[in-house]
């Protein structure tokens, strides 16, 4: 809020100026303290990469864009129970979104191999992960419906990374935008997202800057202490299987085509792979 100054001849300021003035000040110190709330969700890096957005050290993103997580079947709630892993991200998002002034947030997510969809019990249409989280931000953070996007044609990660730039970043001509997920799930998705973006760099000659922001893992499997660590090592081999199959790639004429011929979520040659369930992997999506 900017203080009001109405003259009167010189040296004279009004009393409307030292109000206003008073009442950015108290408005200033509410927001930082809800700031420093929010951002405890934020990893100490994560956090120090959004002070220098604040304070003009970064350029403010135009998006800021987060991966789904899974949403879990439910009836408690007509658009599903999203994961406690997937509302953390959600409200990082949100607090980044605050804090840097992005026009944007975009949700990464149509569902998952990994479980049911939610089907709505009233329109019996299926609840996207973008759909669901969107009704979070929307109705719970407080993010008006103009500044969210969803896409819901992505399954994975891979495809995060593929439709995030094709059906927003791209059309909405994005220079700079955010990536938000969990510490679990940020070294692969870095590693696509940076691979996918300079695929579009380089066929199409539209360059995205990233910055990857990351909340924190703790606190969100105590009652399966064993499933952090078997997520993180199969992202870690995940890691590596997406090095083998991409690392050559220089173009998205090349990406498209693997992607569409031997991904279990997008080939039609292996649609009758997708939802087989892996077990050990339960309570992790």
């Amino acid at each position: 809020m900017m203080a009001v100054t109405i003259g009167y001849g010189a040296g004279h300021r009004s009393t409307l100026g030292r109000s206003s003035l008073l009442l950015a000040g108290v408005l200033a110190h509410r927001r930082r303290c809800s700031i420093a709330s929010r951002a405890s969700v934020l990893t100490h890096e994560s956090e120090g990469i959004v002070r220098d957005i604040e304070e003009g050290r970064r350029p403010k993103p135009d998006g800021v864009i987060v991966l789904a997580g899974g949403l879990w079947v439910s009836t408690e709630s007509p658009w599903g129970e999203i994961p406690p892993w997937a509302l953390r991200r959600l409200d990082g998002a949100a607090d980044v979104y605050r804090r840097s002034e992005a026009d944007t947030i975009m949700i990464c997510g149509g569902g998952s191999p990994h479980g049911l969809p939610m089907i709505h019990p009233k329109t019996g249409q299926v609840v996207h992960e973008g759909t669901a989280y969107a009704e979070y931000l929307i109705g719970q953070q407080h993010v008006p419906a103009r500044d969210v996007l969803k896409e819901v044609s992505s399954y994975d990660t891979v495809g995060n990374g593929y439709f995030s730039a094709m059906i927003h970043a791209i059309p909405c001509g994005w220079r700079n935008a955010a990536v938000v997920t969990s510490e679990f799930h940020m070294p692969r998705s870095k590693a696509i997202f940076q691979k996918v973006y300079a695929l579009v760099e380089a066929s199409l000659g539209v360059s995205v800057s990233l910055s990857f922001i990351t909340v924190r893992d703790d606190g969100l499997f105590t009652e399966n202490s064993d499933a952090l660590e078997v997520r993180r090592q199969k992202e870690k081999k995940s890691i590596e299987v997406w090095e083998k199959n991409t690392s050559h790639m220089t173009t998205l004429k090349e990406f498209h085509a693997w992607m569409y011929a031997t991904h279990v979520c997008y080939s039609c040659s292996k649609q009758d792979e997708f939802g087989i369930e892996d077990k050990s992997l339960k309570g992790t999506y």
